[in-house]
């Protein structure tokens, strides 16, 4: 028993790290893989592998190891599978055993570690925002507007992309509201509120487009889903005003905001007037564009490997002039395209059928809480390649396993 409680235990420190500096986590890892391990070892005889699970979860890395044998660039799609273990590891961990089931409540708990891990984060960056502020002997109403205190700059003390962090915090709102909502104390739900007020203060400050956009997606679908599906009016309606409530009053008080928005209307650029335009959207479409157009060139059903595709995208920036996304090596800001251009239309289904597998499995256990983190991730997929660093790979395939195991319990 006392091994399990310290799988259980190490697996919360997996979680608490998510945010922190990769180094850090990937040593909680190896530690939660030696320690389970040494559980599999002391229980083999009651050890009933999970082949089902296993393999729909981490078929990813199955097909990314085998495309190594048609990939040119070998050693660029070696270290790509390098940073793909935890796609191996959390499956094998969390769902390979049938025996190992980790209760409701447990995983509840470990998901509220990392949402309190984010925050301890956010007031880390904040905490550095104000050492800044007064190096500049600025006022404190600079600290919510000028921009060198948001976007990057306000990531920038832990080391992480503001689209990697925005889906954090997004998740720990979720998790914060999803825990007061099952308490239904009324302490729990005051403080849970003024952390989620503080963390959606800091996704606006964040102000990552493809996060915000993603956020508000999923929250006035799940409203709908209630309002319609399941006759919940209250809390469907209630779910779909906060959330355009929210989004306004950030819209018409934050600048920053506000520009995201106006950027990708009034600078947008389809064709190639402005070969080196800076836009966030023009350089996504023009990232897909090359991603289907290269995909008209190759196989189809397996896709160009797992290491050839970032040449072939280049290939394809230069013949159209785009120098700076050539410079940058720009991926195809899209989880499916990419996917689809490295494993082709193979790769593509086992990764939808792992998703549709998730979104069954929440709907058909009532399990909002699964489906709304789910969503998050879907919706993001479409304007981000977010599992193209072990930042955005360990995050989902963790949260995906013990989500998983959740319902198996």
């Amino acid at each position: 028993m006392w091994i399990k409680n310290l799988l259980i235990g190490s697996l919360a420190v997996c979680f608490i790290t998510v945010p922190l500096p990769i180094k850090i986590h990937n040593g909680s890892m190896i530690f939660t893989a030696i320690i389970w391990l040494t559980y599999t070892l002391q229980n083999r005889t009651t050890f009933r592998f999970n082949p089902k699970l296993f393999f729909l979860i981490s078929a990813l890395f199955w097909l990314s190891a085998l495309s190594l044998v048609y990939t040119i660039d070998f050693n660029l799609g070696l270290t790509r599978i390098e940073t793909k273990l935890p796609v191996l590891v959390w499956p094998l961990i969390i769902l390979g055993n049938y025996n190992l089931k980790i209760d409701r409540k447990t995983v509840d708990a470990l998901f509220y570690a990392f949402s309190l891990s984010v925050v301890l984060c956010c007031l880390y960056c904040h905490y550095h925002m104000v050492l800044n502020l007064f190096d500049q002997n600025r006022g404190w109403d600079e600290l919510l507007t000028f921009y060198q205190f948001q976007t990057s700059y306000l990531s920038e003390p832990i080391n992480i992309h503001p689209t990697y962090f925005s889906i954090y915090v997004i998740i720990s709102i979720i998790t914060l509201a999803f825990i007061a909502f099952e308490k239904k104390k009324m302490i729990i739900t005051i403080l849970h509120s003024i952390l989620i007020l503080y963390l959606i203060l800091f996704l606006f400050l964040l102000a990552s487009r493809g996060a915000l956009l993603s956020f508000i997606v999923v929250i006035i679908m799940t409203g709908f889903y209630l309002l319609f599906s399941l006759k919940r009016r209250g809390l469907g309606l209630s779910l779909i005003v906060t959330m355009v409530s929210i989004f306004t009053i950030a819209f018409v008080l934050s600048f920053n905001v506000r520009y995201k928005f106006y950027e990708t209307i009034n600078d947008f650029v389809v064709d190639d007037a402005n070969l080196n335009s800076t836009n966030s959207v023009t350089l996504h479409y023009r990232s897909w564009m090359c991603s289907l157009e290269l995909m008209n060139h190759q196989n189809m059903l397996m896709g160009v490997g797992v290491g050839d595709d970032e040449g072939q995208l280049n290939e394809c920036y230069s013949s159209h002039g785009w120098n700076l996304m050539r410079e940058e090596s720009f991926n195809s800001h899209n989880e499916y395209l990419t996917i689809l251009m490295r494993l082709g239309l193979v790769g593509l289904a086992s990764f939808a059928g792992m998703l549709v597998f998730a979104i069954y499995s929440s709907i058909a256990k009532n399990d909002f809480f699964m489906m709304m983190i789910m969503m998050l991730f879907i919706v993001c997929f479409i304007g981000e390649s977010f599992l193209e660093t072990q930042k955005g790979i360990t995050a989902y395939w963790l949260f995906l396993s013990m989500l998983v195991n959740r319902n198996l319990s």
